[in-house]
Formats: structure tokens, C-alpha cells, sequence
């Protein structure tokens, strides 16, 4: 919906098109392995739910159809056939093409700071805390997560990026609670101490980064 709105395209466009990359069908399928087609065209299965890249590549290509129907069609036409037409063709290109590359360039830019954290040391713990907490806004970080867990309970050490994450996921922690303390008003302040308690109790950042 926010990237269609920064694109100035019809925003409910933009939430059709995340609601197509995260429907439960497709979910499942991911989980199972499973094999679809989009009007006859082969799609991978991919689980989307916690990825950011995917949908803005999609929506971005969909803001382009959108532009080019409504040049083309004649106004009378327009206000029913631009949203229609954009569906049909921009569906296919985001579930085959858009939303599998969005997953495969976050999964190497994940991949690529994993082995970056391993063989730098400390300065690469501090980049990766540095950036952490952007990778859980755009989903990278689970990408991340698994080979960190992996070499975890194969070593018994914790990798650099699994200490990186947890230094960065303690400085937000201390963001929300310096926030409740300084903060004047009653409801932000109230949140403030909210976000802080579901750090500490339930290990969630995300409302500190979107609150």
C-alpha cells in the first residue's frame, strides 16, 4: 500500500499485491513443496511472508502497467479497465518472475554478510549490529538465522553475526526504554514502555522499529 502511494498508483493495487505474495494457499504450498501455475505459466514456490524485497520489485513493475494502461485506455474506460487490466498482466510477472528474485537477491545479500561477519572479526560484528535491526525491517535477517542457529548447535560458539544480532537487538531494547523515559506524553510514553516489555518478555523488536 506505501509503495504504491510513493509510486502515485492506486494504493489498493499495492495491497492486492501483497495479499496475492502472502495468501495462505501459497503459504502452504511453499511449506509442502508444492508446484502452481499463473495462466499456465510455471511459478517457483517461495514463502514471502517475511520479505520486503519481493513486494516492492512486484509493485514497482505493477506501477508500471498501471501508468501504460491508463495512457492507453480512453478515460470512459479507464476508471474500471486500468485496475482490471493491471491485475491480469501485472499477477503473472510478480508470482513467476519478480517476487522468486526479490527472495534470491535477499538471500544473497544475507549469505553474503554472513561469510563478510565470519571472516572479519570484530569490525565485522560491528557492521552487521550496525545494519541489523534494517535486515529484520526488510526480513534479510531470517535468511541469517538459520545458518547462525545451524553452526550454533554444531560448534556450541556463536558465530560474529549471531553476536552482532544480539548486540543490535539489545540497543533496541535500550531505545524504547530511553524513549520512555525522556518522552512526555502519557499514550507515547505508555508505548514506549510496551515496546521495551515485549523485547524483554517476548525477544519482538518490531515494535520498536515501526512504533
Amino acid at each position: 500500500f506505501n509503495a504504491a502511494k510513493k509510486l502515485k498508483v492506486n494504493q489498493m493495487l499495492g495491497g492486492y499485491m501483497g495479499c496475492i505474495l502472502i495468501a495462505p494457499e501459497l503459504i502452504a504450498m511453499a511449506g509442502e513443496g508444492g508446484v502452481f501455475t499463473v495462466f499456465g505459466l510455471p511459478c517457483p514456490v517461495n514463502n514471502y511472508s517475511q520479505t520486503v524485497i519481493p513486494i516492492i520489485l512486484s509493485v514497482f513493475a505493477m506501477s508500471l502497467v498501471y501508468k501504460l494502461v491508463n495512457k492507453l485506455l480512453p478515460d470512459i474506460l479507464a476508471t474500471v479497465f486500468t485496475p482490471f487490466l493491471t491485475m491480469i498482466i501485472s499477477t503473472p510477472i510478480a508470482l513467476c518472475l519478480l517476487a522468486p528474485l526479490g527472495s534470491v537477491i535477499g538471500n544473497g545479500i544475507s549469505g553474503g554478510l554472513i561469510a563478510f561477519g565470519n571472516a572479519t572479526g570484530f569490525f565485522g560484528v560491528g557492521f552487521i549490529a550496525a545494519i541489523w535491526e534494517l535486515l529484520v525491517m526488510t526480513g534479510m535477517h531470517l535468511a541469517l538465522i538459520i545458518p547462525m542457529m545451524a553452526s550454533f548447535f554444531e560448534t556450541g560458539v556463536g558465530s560474529g553475526p549471531m553476536i552482532a544480532a544480539s548486540f543490535a537487538t539489545w540497543a533496541c531494547y535500550g531505545v524504547a526504554f530511553g524513549a520512555a523515559l525522556r518522552l512526555k506524553n502519557r499514550e507515547a510514553k505508555s508505548n514506549a514502555f510496551g515496546f521495551f516489555a515485549s523485547g524483554i518478555l517476548g525477544g519482538i523488536t518490531e515494535p520498536t522499529l515501526y512504533g
